[in-house]
């Protein structure tokens, strides 16, 4: 009789702990989950935050002035003020034009695509910088970076830079 209630609560014991390694191990696993969902809860909060700023931002739009048309030459004069090769500047491209939409008549944009190469990131982040304070009706709306084939510390580099205008409109 001794040996079989011996046995009995060693059973009971083993299930107890067997159940309680199960549960320890499921917290565990949702712990996890929620330290993941935490993260990414605040990765979208910075998004968001980034996203809102972004909004915020005031564009300039040229009233009754058309963006600067030789974008070569202001392109090339930024970057002889920082002392770099005019020959970075490999191609200017149009990209794409707007023609006014019925909700914003008179409104039109430009956007073209200015390839570089080899730049490094310094000089970029500098002709950025100058970029924006003389060219301001000539927004960077977008920029594509890769390994330069010229040079380990240097990129190859695309930027897309629109201008928006409000186009005069006669009587």
């Amino acid at each position: 009789m001794k040996t079989r209630t011996l046995l009995l609560w060693t059973l009971v014991g083993l299930a107890v702990a067997v159940g309680m390694l199960v549960l320890w191990t499921r917290e565990a696993r949702s712990r996890r989950g929620l330290h993941l969902l935490q993260a990414t809860l605040d990765s979208v909060e910075r998004d968001t935050h980034e996203l809102e700023l972004l909004r915020a931002r005031k564009d300039h739009i040229g009233v009754g002035q058309r963006p600067r048309e030789d974008l070569l030459a202001a392109i090339n004069s930024g970057l002889g003020t920082l002392g770099v090769s005019g020959r970075t500047l490999m191609s200017l491209q149009p990209d794409s034009a707007g023609a006014p939409r019925d909700d914003a008549p008179g409104l039109r944009w430009e956007c073209m695509r200015a390839t570089f190469e080899p730049i490094t990131l310094p000089d970029l982040g500098r002709f950025l910088e100058v970029w924006r304070r003389d060219q301001p009706l000539w927004a960077v709306s977008r920029i594509q970076l890769a390994p330069s084939r010229r040079g380990s510390e240097s990129l190859a580099v695309q930027l897309w830079l629109s201008g928006a205008y409000v186009e005069e409109v006669g009587p």
